[in-house]
């Protein structure tokens, strides 16, 4: 996994990695460590890999989803939020870093905010200043 991070970061195409056989936690890992160059090259990695079409994204993609916040991410993101687990804290915690990002978590979060649990719907107002 790291030779193959190592070959995406010298420009390798995502599509010509050698990733036969890897399991949910390999990719999960190759996430980890490509995240630094996620961003830019998102389309190109759902493109090879689909993780927008994963029920549940690694949170290495979903944390990436939140700092680009194109279309198709704020998509992602519409989807993903809207279930409702305490496990979308990190995702939230990255849009409140922005302006951009927490304008857009405030939308999302008057939406669906009776999905949460009172605990996690608390810690979420707080990340987003909202009351």
């Amino acid at each position: 996994m790291q030779s193959q991070a190592n070959d995406f970061r010298a420009g390798h195409s995502a599509s010509s990695l050698d990733t036969i056989g890897w399991t949910d936690i390999e990719f999960r890992y190759f996430l980890q460590l490509i995240q630094d160059v996620t961003v830019p090259r998102m389309a190109e990695l759902d493109a090879a890999f689909h993780f927008s079409q994963l029920n549940t994204p690694p949170v290495f993609w979903l944390l990436a989803a939140a700092r680009l916040l194109d279309t198709n991410s704020r998509a992602l993101l519409d989807r993903y939020l809207a279930v409702g687990t305490p496990g979308s804290l990190s995702v939230w915690n990255q849009l409140a870093q922005t302006s951009t990002g927490r304008s857009y978590g405030v939308s999302v979060f008057n939406r669906v905010r009776g999905s949460y649990d009172t605990n996690t719907e608390k810690t979420i107002a707080s990340l987003l200043h909202v009351s």
